[in-house]
């Protein structure tokens, strides 16, 4: 079996993870959302209330990131899978991670596609993703591969985008009034 770090030098080397600097992630706040539509209530309370930021993206930012992971579940990445030996020993580590927690621990590897530039267009960006979200409450049809983790269950899907929305949002602090 691949050592972790051959593992890793193997992913950047096909071009498929960023990792976020270190150090660039701010204070997290504790936040436990359930189910997509309260998911849906917090992006529309932040928005509505006003955030101050703990990390490097804006609401918008973040809605974009969530909503590719989204999109592609929905309706496929359009990319290849991972050979099978990351699959099989990677991937299936970081599934076991991903649905674990609700709270990941910051500068994490991921898709450079699913980085967001600068802010254009935040409300865009948040109606994008509360419609992907609306979609994967209310749709029962299969969802597609994740290129890193292979076949995943309706559930884990689940489990993996709300625990992936409570990280980022965790990120964005509601003003106090």
């Amino acid at each position: 079996m691949l050592e972790f770090k051959t593992l890793m030098k193997e992913v950047n080397e096909i071009g498929k993870s960023y990792e976020i600097p270190e150090g660039s992630m701010g204070a997290q706040r504790n936040i436990h959302l359930k189910s997509y539509s309260e998911i849906i209530a917090e992006i529309h309370r932040l928005q509505s209330e006003g955030y101050q930021k703990g990390g490097n993206w804006s609401l918008g930012q973040i809605c974009s990131h969530l909503n590719y992971y989204m999109q592609g579940s929905l309706d496929g990445y359009g990319k290849k899978m991972l050979p099978w030996i990351v699959r099989v020993s990677f991937g299936n580590f970081v599934k076991k991670a991903l649905m674990k927690t609700a709270i990941y621990k910051p500068g994490q590897m991921t898709d450079p596609d699913s980085v967001p530039g600068a802010d254009s267009g935040e409300s865009e960006e948040i109606s994008k993703a509360i419609q992907s979200l609306q979609r994967l409450e209310k749709e029962d049809s299969p969802l597609h591969f994740s290129p890193l983790m292979g076949e995943l269950s309706r559930e884990e899907w689940n489990s993996i985008h709300i625990n992936h929305a409570n990280h980022h949002l965790s990120f964005l602090h509601p003003v106090q009034k």
